[in-house]
């Protein structure tokens, strides 16, 4: 399975009158100046028929352009969760146990498709 594009992910508004969609490039803000950019997303073909979901189309488009920098953060405070409950330091008990890390792991799954966290890779 391939792991997904890395980030920076960066949101941009619609380029044109006639591109009304929201995009989510990769590696640099989209600037049609400089050339091609990898394009993570296009977000929001409703907005042509309905103007209202305007603000909740650029909040999704936010949404993703930030997924990468969620999941490093997910992986990282699971990481830390779990060896802080492991060191006994805060009693002992199975951290894996926990709802929060049963959670977690799941949308690690989920956002990693077939793919084991990073920390469970080795």
């Amino acid at each position: 399975m391939s792991k997904p594009t890395p980030g920076p992910w960066f949101y941009h508004e619609p380029i044109n009158s006639k591109r009304k969609d929201f995009g989510v490039t990769a590696g640099r803000p989209y600037d049609p100046s400089v050339g091609a950019v990898r394009r993570i997303a296009w977000v929001g073909n409703s907005v042509h028929h309905n103007p209202d979901l305007q603000d909740e189309v650029r909040s999704n488009a936010r949404l993703i352009a930030a997924a990468p920098d969620m999941l490093a953060a997910l992986e990282a405070i699971t990481k830390r969760y779990v060896d802080l409950a492991g060191s006994g330091d805060c009693g002992n008990w199975n951290p894996e146990e926990e709802p929060e890390v049963i959670a977690a792991r799941s949308a690690l799954r989920s956002a990693l498709s077939a793919q084991e966290p990073e920390h469970d890779r080795d």
